[in-house]
């Protein structure tokens, strides 16, 4: 119901309110002409202004849903895992709805996938839906007031963890004292991280990493072979959509000691491949972080993630030396050059999406049509080019009733 007076700026203001009444499940959604689109990872929430009247009884828990593509009622969905809670005071609040998968439940799972959803997105809903996700919702006596709903970078300008995983390998060592790695994505945690949260947006399998290292300082070896060094690397994300680089990331690493376990007593000789494996990393230091990370470039899909405090990196493997019969093994390890080198990798830490530097997309005020509740979007100019030019992910018409997502392109 479009109620033309007391929303969030007061006396004149328009707002959209959801009554319960004859309807069943406490839900809103677009209605009319599907729409196709994209979920960016520089859009990663949708805001909305929420008020329940202080003559209602009992809180709204409201959740944000996504449909993929299929009619609606058999499309994938996948919704808030934790709901907002809209108490019964008549103030107008502000909620985020964050649209991460890190932060959304598979509530209705008919073969999608999360990445098909991101890429062909086909309706959005609010819903009252309390206690754990689910699939359905349920009813709720009263009303809730709807206004500005708004997809904008801005609207997750929190702090949210990450956790890269990944692999390492040595591909060569061009001088002495330096060494370039290079690795991929991996889809899991090990089991020695200190975090098991999502990974940064766009750090998937299109994901690889390149990492030139360069020694600092020479091997100090203890009485007991342990060998310690410090070093700086550069390490280079990038990530490709059907074979075309979509974004870099370019970190810098420092570590001021490196562990190394050169103990002949500790080594894992490999005879039938003639190598000999030396234990290095984090887990030869009670887990610690070996390096200091700071973001230098971030472009393409990265582009809107801000660095956060530290970021660390965690490193768990081996270096390799060949196996030289002739030689005692504590000496064979000492003269024996590295031949190799392979670790499992942790990027960790804190980060915020970066703000479009705009108003952002209004995307519903109330409007009722037929009978049934619908959002219908506002398109908001705040600077010579519109958002949808610089967002192609969020392109979007002039939006007609019922499509409130209109990003076709």
């Amino acid at each position: 119901m479009n109620i033309a007076t007391g929303g969030p700026n007061g006396a004149g203001d328009n707002f959209l309110k959801l009554e319960n009444g004859s309807i069943g499940k406490f839900a809103m959604r677009n209605t009319g002409t599907s729409f196709s689109g994209t979920i960016s990872p520089s859009v990663p929430a949708i805001t909305v202004d929420m008020m329940r009247p202080d003559s209602d009884t009992g809180n709204a828990s409201i959740r944000l849903v996504l449909f993929g593509p299929g009619a609606m009622h058999n499309a994938d969905r996948w919704t808030s895992t934790n709901p907002v809670t809209v108490p019964p005071d008549g103030v107008w609040t502000n909620y985020s709805f964050s649209i991460l998968q890190s932060d959304l439940t598979h509530v209705l799972d008919q073969g999608g996938t999360f990445a098909e959803l991101t890429s062909d997105l086909d309706r959005i809903m609010f819903r009252h839906d309390p206690g754990l996700p689910s699939s359905a919702g349920t009813s709720l006596s009263g009303s809730v007031g709807f206004d500005n709903t708004i997809a904008t970078p801005a609207a997750l300008g929190v702090e949210r963890p990450f956790a890269n995983y990944g692999v390492l390998s040595i591909i060569d060592q061009p001088q002495p004292g330096q060494i370039s790695w290079s690795g991929d994505y991996s889809d899991q945690a090990w089991e020695w991280s200190p975090s098991e949260a999502a990974p940064l947006p766009g750090w998937d399998m299109n994901a690889m990493q390149f990492a030139d290292m360069q020694f600092t300082s020479g091997l100090s070896i203890d009485e007991d072979f342990m060998a310690t060094a410090s070093f700086v690397t550069t390490t280079t994300v990038t990530a490709r959509e059907n074979g075309v680089v979509a974004g870099t990331l370019v970190l810098s690493e420092v570590a001021e000691q490196g562990l190394l376990d050169l103990n002949a007593s500790r080594a894992t000789v490999d005879n039938e491949t003639g190598t000999i494996l030396l234990r290095s990393g984090s887990l030869l230091d009670g887990g610690r972080p070996i390096t200091d990370v700071t973001l230098i470039e971030a472009t393409g899909i990265f582009s809107g993630i801000e660095q956060v405090g530290p970021w660390e990196g965690y490193y768990s493997g081996y270096y390799v030396k060949p196996l030289w019969a002739e030689l005692d093994l504590q000496q064979n390890i000492l003269e024996a050059p590295f031949v190799g080198g392979f670790f499992e990798t942790a990027l960790i830490g804190w980060y915020a999406p970066v703000p479009e530097p705009s108003a952002g997309l209004l995307l519903a005020s109330g409007l009722l049509l037929g009978g049934v509740f619908i959002l219908a979007g506002i398109y908001r100019r705040s600077r010579s080019e519109s958002i949808a030019a610089r967002s192609p992910s969020l392109r979007s018409q002039r939006f007609g009733a019922g499509n409130l997502l209109d990003t076709r392109g």
